[in-house]
């Protein structure tokens, strides 16, 4: 599949599912392996939690939250649970957390850096590749990540208010929906063009998100939209793995059982964002070929 072509709705949508069925075999496996320490420190904390008693399955499945990243609330109302770790569970448990962050990250770039290289090479991309692609973007990811939160929060200074304020409109509720989605799929787009590397700083890298966020704005939004709702109802799934665990998990046996229900629940969440992060890719590459024909139609 071209990954850098003009898309109307419709191919936004139909070459999403068309990519990840067409790599799937490829896609989704390598994903595991690139995501190995990741789903490594989920396993050992979960093998902690339910063989010390200090934790279910609602607690581990709520901490990895949307994309790796810990409930801190969750984490915190754990401890209080038992407020006598000793030294080691404290360092062991600070470790874990910033496994996990680096283990977040490398979750989130995966995808992105997944499609640039099939779009540089024509092909699925080998392991090696994406590894030493990931390694030498190590300082973008970081910087990406810190200049993110900064900015998440200026943002969430100038939208707070000016959600309430539509929610007091009541007419103006129907907006906050897409003001979210647009903030998502702009933090997206902004990961897609700064590891990209087509500009050399992250504010080049801001500009290039909102050119393609602003081009064929409604259909773009319509389509994020679309397979945000898709991964949100197929979201549920993997709750479903971590229902099956009940109030045996700390009897014989059942701690096996807790962490297979967490890993399982864990890949399945992998899988499904991974498909939004696809189509968010599509809208990537589809405005890098619009911007080429504006270059050269001045």
């Amino acid at each position: 599949m071209k990954l850098e072509q003009k898309r109307n709705f419709e191919a936004l949508l139909g070459d999403t599912f068309g990519f990840v069925g067409e790599t799937a075999r490829h896609f989704f496996p390598t994903m595991l392996r690139v995501n190995f320490l990741y789903l490594l420190v989920v396993a050992v904390m979960a093998f902690v939690a339910f063989s010390s008693g200090y934790a279910d399955v609602d607690f581990l499945y709520k901490m990895h939250g949307t994309i790796g990243w810990w409930d801190w609330d969750e984490l915190g109302m754990g401890m209080n649970w038992h407020p006598g770790l000793a030294w080691w569970e404290m360092a062991l448990m600070v470790l874990c957390g910033l496994l996990l962050l680096v283990g977040g990250a490398i979750f989130a770039a995966y995808t992105p850096v997944y499609m640039i290289l099939y779009r540089d090479e024509g092909r699925v991309p080998a392991f090696s590749r994406i590894v030493a692609f990931l390694c030498s973007r190590a300082g973008r990811l970081v910087i990406y990540f810190l200049a993110m939160l900064l900015l998440m929060i200026l943002v969430a200074v100038v939208c707070i208010p000016v959600m309430i304020l539509l929610v007091l409109s009541v007419v103006g509720i129907a907006a906050i929906p897409f003001i979210l989605l647009a903030i998502l799929m702009l933090s997206m787009l902004v990961l897609y063009a700064y590891l990209d590397q087509e500009r050399p700083d992250f504010f080049g890298a801001i500009d290039l998100a909102w050119k393609a966020f602003r081009q064929s704005f409604w259909q773009n939004i319509l389509s994020n939209g679309l397979m945000y709702l898709v991964t949100a109802i197929l979201g549920v799934l993997p709750g479903m793995f971590t229902s099956l665990v009940g109030d045996d998990t700390f009897s014989a046996g059942g701690v096996y059982l807790g962490m297979v229900a967490v890993l399982a629940a864990l890949v399945l969440h992998f899988a499904i964002s991974a498909l939004y992060s696809v189509n968010v890719g599509m809208i990537y590459f589809s405005s890098r070929v619009k911007n080429e024909e504006n270059f050269y139609s001045m």
